[in-house]
């Protein structure tokens, strides 16, 4: 299974990091600033003001499934 840990930057020092599934993610939020949207919620938990937004990034992560 491949995840994504996702990196947010806010302009005011904040930082935000979680792992998601979607690889677009990045992509998607672009797209709703060119759309000029103010807000976006990201995997419905995070709801940011895109003018505060200093930078987002993904990298893949590797998930290694053990069996107990």
């Amino acid at each position: 299974m491949e995840r994504f840990e996702v990196v947010v930057r806010m302009k005011s020092g904040d930082t935000h990091i979680f792992q998601t599934d979607d690889s677009d993610i990045c992509d998607r939020v672009i797209d709703e600033m060119n759309l000029g949207r103010d807000f976006i919620s990201i995997e419905g938990h995070l709801l940011i003001n895109l003018d505060e937004l200093e930078s987002i990034s993904n990298k893949p992560i590797l998930v290694i499934n053990s069996k107990s």
